[in-house]
């Protein structure tokens, strides 16, 4: 089971590391998929479909600590939802998403109720 788990992430960096270098329009100054993804790091087994049904306390933290970060930048609440939705998950892996933000409370975590949604509604 433990390779599983780092075979997830290390899918997930890579896809995260594809996806940063692909927007151009992220300044050095902001967020990048890349750092979402670290952030978000202690949420790689709940996303993958490991171990309970409910986040870690841990992955909670980093997703209000992710939620804080990006608050006061619209730009960056963007980069944070087009990361989640590159990663390409399942759409149990997305649902799980969405459950973070539930079973947290973080109800501002930058992220698409629907995979399809455009994330530019992030920027209001």
């Amino acid at each position: 089971m433990e390779g599983v788990t780092k075979s997830t992430l290390l899918v997930m960096l890579c896809l995260a590391l594809c996806a940063s270098s692909s927007t151009s329009e992220a300044s050095h100054n902001e967020i990048s998929c890349m750092q979402v993804v670290q952030a978000m790091s202690a949420c790689s087994d709940f996303l993958s479909g490991i171990g309970p049904d409910i986040p870690p306390l841990t992955c909670c933290f980093a997703a209000n600590l992710l939620t804080g970060q990006t608050a006061g930048s619209p730009v960056e609440r963007r980069i944070v939802c087009e990361c989640f939705k590159n990663l390409h998950l399942s759409a149990e892996g997305f649902h799980r998403v969405l459950r973070i933000r539930q079973i947290c409370a973080v109800p501002g975590l930058p992220i698409a109720d629907d995979p399809n949604q455009d994330c530019s509604g992030m920027m209001h």
